[in-house]
C-alpha cells in the first residue's frame, strides 16, 4: 500500500491510501516495499514499482465502478483479466510481474502514448501499452 501525505504544513496530514479498497489485493499475497512511483494528473493514473519486481497501476475515480483488472507476466501471451466492483478512490487496474525477482528502479507513465515504462536494477526495460494492455518491449 502507498500512503500519500500532505507535507506542506507544520504537521504532515494523511491524505489517502492507495489502493483505497484493500479487497482488490486479496489474492496478491505479501506486498513488497515501494521503490518508485509516478503519477499522471492528466489521466488520473498512478504507477507503483516494488522492490520484488511487481508493478501496479491505479486510476482515481470519485465514483464506485466495475473495473477491468488485468495481470501481466512475462510468461503469458494474453493477460489475465477480471471485472471487480471497486469503491471510489484509487482503483486497482493492472499488475505486472514482468520484472519479478528484480528491484524495479523506475516507472514512468505517458498519457500521450498511453504507455508505462518500467526499468529494473539489472538494466532491463519494458514498455506496457495500457490500451490492451500488452507488453510492447
Amino acid at each position: 500500500r502507498v500512503r500519500v501525505w500532505d507535507a506542506t504544513s507544520e504537521v504532515p496530514k494523511h491524505m489517502t491510501t492507495v489502493p483505497s479498497d484493500l479487497r482488490v489485493l486479496k489474492d496478491e499475497g505479501r506486498l513488497m516495499p515501494v521503490a518508485c512511483v509516478d503519477a499522471c494528473p492528466l489521466s488520473g493514473l498512478l504507477a507503483v514499482g516494488h522492490e520484488g519486481g511487481m508493478v501496479r497501476v491505479y486510476q482515481f475515480s470519485t465514483t464506485p465502478q466495475s473495473v477491468r483488472q488485468v495481470s501481466l507476466t512475462s510468461t503469458t501471451a494474453m493477460p489475465y483479466d477480471t471485472q471487480i466492483d471497486q469503491n471510489p478512490g484509487w482503483q486497482y487496474l493492472l499488475s505486472s510481474a514482468i520484472h519479478m525477482g528484480r528491484h524495479v528502479t523506475a516507472v514512468r507513465l505517458s498519457s500521450r502514448e498511453q504507455a508505462l515504462a518500467v526499468g529494473d536494477d539489472a538494466g532491463n526495460l519494458s514498455i506496457i501499452d495500457l490500451r490492451g494492455p500488452t507488453i510492447k518491449i
